[in-house]
């Protein structure tokens, strides 16, 4: 599914010493995309290029299953709560997902590489 497909909301954006940071959320009926991007001399220091986007893939009933854990209604509600603040990375939410045994694809893109982990789903 292109990204133009989907609905796009920007749940947080920061920047400190060069260093800029943005998290989006990425919806259509079928799939929740949570994208983080970053660029700056910290992503060079640790990915060995300018830019870096990694992204959580929830197909529906994935991201069901993680507003149920939430105790969310929807899965909005839970990754703008989880993101709003400003400080949760991507791997926070990796993590908070693991630590439920809920399912999720991972996308990694450093330039022309992509790494890829589909979902069970």
């Amino acid at each position: 599914m292109e990204d133009e497909a989907l609905d796009v909301r920007v749940l947080c954006r920061t920047e400190d010493g060069g260093e800029m940071r943005r998290v989006d959320l990425l919806l259509s009926d079928e799939l929740a995309i949570v994208r983080e991007r970053t660029s700056g001399p910290m992503t060079m220091a640790v990915f060995g290029t300018h830019a870096h986007a990694h992204e959580v893939r929830l197909h529906a009933v994935e991201a069901d299953a993680a507003a149920d854990a939430a105790g969310c209604e929807y899965v909005e509600d839970l990754v703008e709560g989880f993101f709003g603040g400003g400080e949760a990375t991507l791997l926070d939410f990796e993590d908070w997902m693991s630590e439920r045994n809920l399912d999720f694809g991972y996308v990694s893109r450093m330039g022309d590489v992509i790494a890829f982990r589909p979902t069970s789903a």
